[in-house]
């Protein structure tokens, strides 16, 4: 009887592994999914960034344009203000050249903006230059991980499907139906050692005489609440160290 229960913990140890290493190859793709789409939001923050520093950019080379063409204007009504004998005339055109002067003040302050504003889209963009490098070169890395890994695993899992068969295969034929519906049942955990004089996986607590029963490893006891098989604690460290050295 011992050495099914040793069994028992050995097929346990290799469903655990089936289960682990492809919870771990099935992330693979949700993980790179999620590393594209980081990638990408900050590859649209690039792409808005970069919108706002050419609206700014058009912005300042406007308003720059502009101060040019009221400058001229406003030379211009000067000189015919100075050429002009008609007092009334120099008068129009006097507050013609101060409402453009006026105009160009108020430009000035809008220059300074657009300019701030530049230079605060360049801040950005940069900002968002260097995030992205680092994610695109985190990515293509990634990448290469995930196609390692996904042999990797690929033959771990081939491997641990070969050991787990060759487990289940000795487990003596009137338990073996009993502990793979326990191991269906419990996600993978149909064998479990005994935890003080309770179950390792559901807590019942124990008769003394079922304690009694696991400790020698006499007889193959089952959980009376969740039905999984139960083993000493002895057992299980070795059987446990057993296969991960293996």
């Amino acid at each position: 009887m011992n050495d099914t229960l040793k069994t028992l913990v050995r097929a346990q140890w290799c469903q655990r592994r089936v289960l682990v290493v492809q919870r771990r190859a099935d992330s693979l793709p949700g993980e790179l999914k999620e590393r594209v789409e980081a990638a990408q939001t900050h590859r649209d923050a690039l792409a808005q960034a970069e919108a706002e520093r050419d609206d700014a950019v058009r912005r300042v080379e406007s308003l720059i344009a502009g101060c040019a063409s009221k400058t001229e204007e406003r030379e211009q009504l000067d000189l015919e203000a100075r050429e002009t004998s008609n007092a009334t005339s120099r008068q129009i055109l006097q507050h013609k050249a101060r409402e453009i002067g006026n105009q160009m003040a108020r430009d000035d302050s809008d220059l300074i903006r657009a300019k701030d504003r530049v230079v605060a889209c360049e801040d950005v963009l940069y900002e968002h230059r260097g995030v992205l490098s680092e994610l695109d070169r985190d990515l293509a890395e990634f990448r290469a991980t995930v196609a390692t890994d996904g042999d990797d695993f690929g033959k771990d899992l081939a491997q641990l499907q070969i050991d787990l068969a060759q487990e289940i295969a000795l487990i003596p034929i009137e338990f073996r139906a009993d502990y793979e519906r326990a191991t269906a049942a419990r996600k993978g955990r149909g064998v479990v050692a005994l935890n003080g004089a309770a179950c390792g996986g559901c807590g019942t607590n124990l008769s003394p005489n079922q304690v009694n029963q696991i400790l020698p490893s006499r007889v193959v006891v089952r959980c009376p609440s969740c039905a999984r098989f139960l083993v000493s604690r002895d057992i299980w460290n070795a059987e446990i160290k057993f296969m991960e050295r293996r």
